[in-house]
């Protein structure tokens, strides 16, 4: 009886973690609406538990220009920093957002 209990208590741990994976490997879409006046040169993304920022999701030759929206997909988890660099230097950083739930509107 003990045995059948702890076989059955490993495979419940077993698909719970597997569940968790599976989903922290989905990719999903966060979406940014430059709703502001200023253009935005540069966007990073950084998991709420790195202390670096992820490369340029705008690349060299991207800009976000203002009333325009971009779609990123992500596959990392969805509590996220943002990190934004408008045309005139500004920089303004978003803290702990869940991208799976909330796109991001920029109003600068």
């Amino acid at each position: 009886m003990f045995r059948k209990t702890l076989f059955a208590l490993a495979l419940t741990a077993l698909a719970l973690l597997l569940s968790s994976l599976s989903a922290m490997a989905e990719v999903h879409k966060f979406k940014v609406d430059n709703i502001g006046g200023h253009q935005v040169d540069h966007l990073y993304l950084s998991p709420i538990s790195s202390n670096r920022w992820g490369h340029d999701q705008l690349g060299p030759d991207e800009v976000l220009a203002p009333n325009h929206h971009m779609t990123f997909h992500i596959d990392t988890v969805c509590e996220m920093d943002v990190r934004v660099v408008y045309h005139d230097g500004t920089v303004h950083v978003d803290k702990d957002i869940d991208t799976c739930k909330y796109n991001l509107n920029l109003k600068y």
